[in-house]
């Protein structure tokens, strides 16, 4: 069952149809041409590419791999009583297993030759250390069930302290870590619980005597304790020795405890003195935590981390960028705001890819919402082109009508995803209800019309969807909240021709302000 749910998790880890892969897949390259327009990467002739190791898992997944990690590490230390290091063989896939458009030819003799690694690992790093956590609480379950039969059962002292052993050698590692605040965080924060209730299962059995003292003394003890009690616990390892090839771990906390008993003490009492026992414990630490690993995990969080930090501060020129477009448009400066937008462009596709590229998992928050902003500026300035011609010069001070155009998803330069396009949707509601109210202190009811049949039929359209992604619903909320407002504008410019009133007053610009900044201080 066991090389059957390896093989099963191998598949699925494989597959890219299980990873949000759009980075890598149809995507921009690095860099961006004369015209603004990116060159497309993506499928070759091959067959689809390979996700991307760091690219994000679809729905629950990372949550499966975490718990496959646990079920990994648990079975481990129950044949070798040690921590399962991040490079063992059952997480690793040679990449003859994904072939790509661009290495299908390529053999494993020749990149490793080139340098490049032939295996990578079916868990993420985090994914790693969130199964070594959960972990750690199993133990401690576990800790609880061998103490209960600790008189029946020689080894179920040892076997605690092995377990105390895992958890404290963990923390202290993960303590060189620096966490954001986050889910992997969280679950850092309850590891000294595992600990705490091992030492409490420890303290609590040296207590009841079962350290060292009576109907224990042989069991697994550092203590001499009476010679009754060294005499079962020899005896009784004895009749232990010929179950050895059982793959449990008796076996290994078997031949542990020895080491303990007789060969380490007398060993480090007569070369090192009283710091032997010191130096022991850290050689022990070491074979049962693999220190390399964590460090090089450490590393790569680092970096992710330096890569985070300056993907955020460069997001801030993309969105200045396309924000003050909106601003231009507004003001009738079309060609200034398609410079902006074209400047949006270039940052996004020189700076903001290739770190994308690098570490995929950094394309929600401040680069979703650039490429929101970019989408709004985009679809505002397609809307705005007038129906009379197309050149981009029109300044939108004559009679001439916005297009009422929306650009597709497709129709745009840079690779946005859905959820994107669609909040960028949603955010041109508020720039045309802005652009009605102008129009209307101008008496311009057919501008006013078109703005309200956009909003309108993009409310529909919305509904017709159905369930949204991400914060769409609430956006959704406040472009119904539009329609109402515009409907209100059209009624307000028929009675001022019906009264002959001169004068034009309306909350709508004003109400939708308050709604956008309800809704930006909830997100």
């Amino acid at each position: 069952q066991e090389e059957e749910l390896d093989r099963l998790v191998r598949d699925t880890v494989l597959d890219s149809n299980m990873y949000n892969d759009i980075v890598h897949r149809g995507g921009l390259a690095v860099g961006i041409d004369g015209e603004g327009r990116g060159e497309e990467t993506g499928e070759g002739e091959g067959g689809r590419a390979a996700p991307h190791p760091r690219a994000p898992r679809l729905s629950n997944l990372s949550y499966k791999m975490e718990d496959y990690a646990q079920f990994k590490a648990f079975c481990h230390f129950l044949q070798h009583g040690t921590l399962i290091p991040p490079d063992a063989p059952c997480f690793l896939v040679s990449h003859a297993n994904q072939p790509t458009a661009a290495s299908a030819t390529t053999t494993e003799q020749d990149q490793a030759k080139s340098g490049v690694p032939t295996t990578r690992s079916i868990l993420t790093d985090e994914e790693y250390l969130s199964g070594c956590i959960s972990l750690c609480h199993q133990l401690s379950r576990h800790a609880v069930t061998r103490a209960s039969n600790a008189l029946s059962d020689p080894l179920a002292v040892t076997s605690v302290r092995v377990a105390r052993d895992v958890v404290s050698g963990l923390l202290e590692e993960m303590l060189q870590f620096d966490f954001r605040n986050g889910p992997l965080r969280r679950r850092y924060d309850g590891l000294k619980y595992a600990l705490k209730n091992l030492e409490t299962v420890l303290y609590e059995l040296s207590v009841a005597g079962v350290l060292g003292g009576r109907g224990g003394g042989g069991l697994g003890s550092n203590d001499d304790g009476d010679g009754d009690g060294d005499g079962d616990g020899d005896e009784t390892k004895e009749k232990k020795d010929d179950d050895d090839e059982e793959g449990d771990v008796a076996g290994h906390l078997k031949k542990k405890m020895k080491i303990e008993k007789e060969d380490d003490v007398a060993m480090y009492d007569e070369e090192e003195g009283k710091d032997g026992g010191a130096a022991a414990q850290s050689t022990q630490r070491e074979i049962i935590i693999p220190k390399e690993g964590f460090a090089a995990i450490k590393e790569r969080m680092d970096h992710r981390d330096a890569l985070r930090e300056r993907l955020i501060k460069t997001c801030r020129d993309g969105q200045k960028a396309a924000k003050q477009a909106i601003f231009a448009l507004h003001r009738g400066d079309s060609a200034h705001a398609l410079k902006l937008l074209n400047q949006c462009e270039k940052c996004v596709a020189n700076d903001l890819m290739p770190i994308l590229h690098e570490e995929p998992n950094l394309r929600g928050g401040s680069f979703s919402g650039v490429m929101e902003e970019y989408v709004e500026g985009m679809l505002f300035y397609t809307w705005l082109q007038p129906t009379r011609n197309g050149d981009g010069n029109n300044d939108n001070g004559g009679s001439e009508l916005p297009s009422g155009r929306i650009l597709m998803h497709d129709e745009l330069k840079l690779p946005v995803s859905p959820e994107e396009y669609l909040g960028g949707l949603c955010d041109l509601s508020g720039e045309i209800g802005r652009y009605a109210v102008a129009r209307g202190t101008k008496r311009d009811r057919d501008a006013v019309k078109v703005c309200l049949d956009t909003n309108r039929s993009m409310y529909m359209a919305l509904k017709m969807i159905g369930r949204l992604p991400g914060n769409c619903n609430k956006k959704v909320n406040a472009l119904s909240k539009s329609v109402e407002k515009l409907e209100r504008v059209m009624y307000e410019l028929s009675l001022m021709e019906m009264t002959g009133r001169r004068e034009f007053a309306s909350s709508m610009e004003d109400e939708t302000a308050a709604a956008e900044g309800n809704e930006k201080g909830e997100d």
